[in-house]
């Protein structure tokens, strides 16, 4: 009887072994497959990063050093208006340079003819001779103007110069400067970052190449003799002939103009496959013999008994009574099992009775808070990229805010808060509209199935509704308060994602802020 019942479970466990092993290779080639995906996507979101990390430092260094070289034209141009001689003392200008930290000065006449300089190769060049020059130009004809140019090599030494020119104060004419800077130079020189994103490992043997939207041309990859060649890329997790290899590609474009692609050779997911598969049927095959040997040792009805009762007791806790006590009869590792099953089923209700507790109300204005609007993006964005349509943002801040708030105090700081949230509420009424208050003064409404025109009409409404308050925007005896505000639209199935609204909505804000506040400015595509 007893071998009887041995070789029966034995048959079991040999089955048991191969459609586990079975059952368990396809599901870890899902796994693998949803794993490789996943490093895929981390693998080119961290070159994006790389590529738009150095792109705003890059922008960011321009922007100073462009500041900078205008505002040593301006300081010399003074210098010279109440120092006239000096722009006749070529030998003066280059102890100049030394003093306004400049490696060129050229004085240049109302005809456009370089009269003075520092470097005297350049004396009698005419302006108008050459299209980088010809640009200062317009400076004599409008004074007011004001050009620095991009960096550029300046003609005559293998170096790159930013030349810079502001109209002369004594009389006709321009102050033109040329800067050479190392950071300048090492910021244009940034390009080299696709040869480090082209260095990114995908996998053990994989690799990360750039692509040229316009041309589908390779410009970076780790084999040198790849670059120039045209790449037709499949679809995200299909294969394609790459360098002499069947592989797994997967693509992002990032800024437009280029697309970014890790490849993997499909050799090294199946080996990988294969050797999952083997270490899987190993651990198996130990796995029942010692569960075939354990079962003839200890098959015990006690054993199914509390295997029973704790059956009942999972199936009490999901009908909902948690505080359900758990019986499992006398065997000792099965009152341990429902001691810390117990303890798990508290912890779960604990955590969702937390989750249930939070707040998501903002307690000055009783809009959605940043939380619930961070929540609702996501949702919205997620549906709309399914079904397709567009969804608008407005931000609008409350201009000084915070100048407000320390000049009047906190308490008039809500009142305004609430009246301005007052007013947007009654602007954006919709169901399916959402009005948030963010902080600091900022507010957000959310407008599904909305474009830029039809935000901007409801940016209307606000600011008819704020201009009509009996005070006039104003506080009770404090002083008038105005508003702010950026729109944009997008269309979440164009790829991108929710942050990208936002950070569209936000440049328009700043642009509305930067050109005087009081305004509504929309996200025309060029803001920085």
């Amino acid at each position: 009887m007893q071998k009887k019942i041995f070789f029966r479970i034995l048959t079991i466990a040999i089955a048991g072994v191969l459609l586990s092993t079975a059952v368990l290779v396809a599901a870890h080639t899902l796994i693998i497959g949803a794993e490789v995906k996943a490093n895929a996507e981390s693998t080119l979101s961290h070159a994006e990063r790389l590529y738009m990390d150095n792109k705003s430092r890059v922008a960011e260094i321009k922007t100073g050093y462009y500041q900078s070289c205008l505002s040593r034209a301006r300081a010399l141009a003074e210098y010279i208006r109440v120092t006239p001689e000096t722009a006749d003392d070529d030998q003066r200008l280059s102890e100049l340079c030394v003093t306004f930290r400049v490696d060129e000065i050229h004085i240049i006449d109302e005809n456009g003819i370089i009269r003075h300089s520092n470097i005297p190769k350049n004396i009698n060049y005419d302006m108008k001779s050459a299209a980088q020059s010809n640009e200062f130009m317009q400076i004599i004809g409008n004074p007011s103007t004001e050009i620095a140019q991009e960096v550029m090599p300046n003609g005559y030494e293998a170096k790159l110069v930013s030349y810079s020119g502001v109209s002369r104060k004594d009389k006709p004419g321009i102050i033109q400067i040329g800067v050479y800077d190392s950071s300048v130079q090492k910021a244009v020189n940034g390009a080299e970052i696709m040869e480090v994103i082209a260095q990114t490992r995908f996998g053990d043997t994989g690799s990360v190449m750039v692509l040229d939207n316009f041309s589908g041309t390779i410009l970076a990859h780790p084999d040198e003799s790849l670059i120039g060649d045209k790449v037709s890329l499949p679809q995200n997790g299909k294969a394609a002939y790459i360098n002499g290899a069947n592989q797994i590609v997967y693509s992002k474009a990032v800024d437009y103009s280029y697309t970014f692609a890790a490849t993997m050779p499909v050799s090294e997911i199946v080996s990988t496959c294969l050797l999952y598969t083997l270490i899987y049927f190993v651990v198996i095959v130990v796995l029942f013999v010692a569960v075939t040997a354990a079962v003839m040792r200890a098959v015990r009805k006690e054993i199914l008994t509390g295997l029973g009762q704790i059956n009942d007791n999972i199936d009490t806790v999901l009908q909902g009574d948690y505080g359900a006590e758990f019986k499992v009869g006398n065997a000792p590792e099965f009152e341990r099992f429902a001691v810390s099953l117990k303890a798990l089923t508290k912890l779960i209700v604990d955590q969702h009775r937390e989750i249930e507790s939070l707040n998501m109300i903002d307690p000055v204005t009783g809009l959605a808070n940043e939380t619930k609007f961070q929540y609702s993006l996501g949702r919205e964005w997620e549906r709309y990229r399914r079904g397709g349509g567009l969804i608008s943002l407005i931000l609008i801040q409350i201009d000084e805010y915070r100048a407000y708030a320390e000049n009047f105090g906190a308490p008039a700081a809500d009142m305004v808060i609430a009246s301005v949230a007052d007013i947007i509420s009654a602007a954006a009424k919709r169901p399916f509209d959402l009005v948030a208050y963010l902080d600091d003064g900022k507010f957000a409404v959310l407008l599904p199935e909305t474009d830029a025109d039809g935000s901007e009409k409801v940016a209307d409404i606000i600011r008819g509704k704020f201009d009509r308050e009996p005070n006039g925007g104003r506080h009770a005896e404090h002083e008038r308060i105005t508003l702010s505000l950026g729109i944009a639209d997008i269309a979440p199935s164009s790829g991108h994602n929710a942050s990208e609204l936002k950070v569209r909505a936000e440049n328009a804000l700043y642009n509305a802020i930067i050109n005087g506040g009081n305004k509504t400015e929309l996200f025309n595509g060029n803001a920085q």
